[in-house]
């Protein structure tokens, strides 16, 4: 058995390989050699082991300068798939990508709030092999699979619906990488969202200041910093959904009052109709109502709204952002709700700040944080293309 010492060099000349062929598609194994600085005997080895696992291809044929057609190489990004699952308190989104990040599969699963672990764990299994059959791809490919949750998440996680549980995310992991016999990967929402931004290129090059502000069933947030990801004393930074809003909001479980998290979460916007709108159970029924012309769906949506906004203000004028994302929540996108974040935004943000300051409310991109996820698990392999860091 070769030593781990030998395996390491090995894995780190086969990943330089695949990085030259990507490179460089229908490159010969002795143009590998010169490229890599490799022994064409290593090359030639790594090189048969690769293609014996589907991940390089033999490709017709390069002409060589000397008449002679050395057969050439390309990497097959369709050797194994990556899933990404973002999970919500009342929904699954499912991503499943190839090496190159590129999204074969996607989907929104309604979930109930009552799941546990053993059977959030099952419904996302079942989810993945479902789509995995129907795409035709054999289970065997699938590599690895990325987990977008909820940060902080544990036993002390409030909830303004009683029938919400707890979830305990590394025992769903452990199921899951029983189940499926898959290395899994958990991150934050926020982070997996700013990496699938980053991957699509949706991020400007010159904001080296960026503010993404998540609305959901907790409310959080995460700045880049010339791409690299701030998370303070003990990876506390982000608590935004903690400023207190003068003269609105109740108790937080915090221990404040007044936090955005108790007016513009989720949660705390489907407790607040259900209290006077019997047929309210989700954020969906929220935004029906409201549609409609209920004037209590109506108001709880907008004080939701200025909630968000007096938070993404303060943020704004202390951090002097290049950009602010504010995303997440569904009510989010909606069209009054967006109207009335960048009115009370202008109103609160000091001009001279907001000015250089580019705002993005919504996301064209409801699958951004799965996708992030997927991209995720394709990096544990160290096979995804370019740089992907926060």
């Amino acid at each position: 058995m070769p030593s781990p010492s030998f395996a390491d060099m090995r894995r780190r000349n086969a990943l330089k390989i695949v990085a030259t062929v990507r490179g460089t598609p229908q490159v010969s194994r002795a143009d590998v050699a010169r490229l890599t600085n490799l022994a064409r005997a290593t090359v030639s080895s790594i090189v048969d082991d690769l293609i014996g696992i589907g991940l390089l291809m033999e490709s017709g044929s390069k002409q060589s300068a000397k008449g002679r057609r050395p057969i050439g190489l390309t990497f097959n990004p369709e050797a194994s798939f990556c899933a990404g699952i973002s999970v919500e308190y009342n929904r699954l989104d499912l991503v499943i990508c190839d090496l190159d990040g590129v999204s074969h599969i996607e989907r929104r699963i309604c979930i109930p709030t009552v799941l546990d672990a053993g059977a959030l764990s099952d419904t996302i299994g079942d989810a993945i092999t479902t789509a995995l059959s129907e795409a035709n791809i054999a289970q065997l490919r699938l590599g690895s699979i990325g987990l977008a949750i909820p940060p902080r998440v544990g036993s002390e996680r409030p909830t303004a619906d009683p029938s919400f549980i707890p979830i305990d995310f590394m025992e769903v992991a452990n199921r899951l990488q029983a189940s499926l016999s898959c290395e899994i990967v958990l991150d934050s929402h926020l982070n997996m969202f700013a990496i699938a931004q980053t991957h699509r290129k949706c991020l400007p090059d010159e904001a080296e200041t960026i503010l993404i502000v998540r609305a959901g069933s907790s409310v959080h947030s995460a700045l880049l910093l010339k791409g690299k990801l701030f998370e303070g004393r003990e990876r506390r930074a982000g608590q935004i959904g903690h400023i207190k809003v003068p003269g609105l909001g109740g108790q937080c479980y915090c221990g404040g009052n007044g936090c955005i998290e108790t007016i513009a979460s989720d949660l705390a916007i489907v407790a607040s109709c259900a209290a006077s709108q019997q047929d309210v159970r989700s954020l969906d029924d929220v935004m029906h109502y409201a549609s409609s012309g209920d004037q209590t769906c109506e108001a709880t949506l907008k004080k939701a709204a200025y909630g968000l906004a007096f938070g993404v203000a303060t943020a704004i004028n202390l951090l002097a952002p290049d950009m602010v994302i504010v995303a997440g929540s569904s009510f989010v996108d909606h069209h009054q709700t967006r109207a009335e974040l960048t009115n009370v935004i202008e109103s609160l943000a000091l001009p001279e700040i907001l000015q250089g300051c580019q705002i993005v409310i919504g996301t064209s991109d409801p699958q951004a944080e799965a996708l992030g996820a997927a991209l995720n698990a394709v990096a544990i392999h160290d096979l995804l293309p370019g740089p992907l860091s926060l």
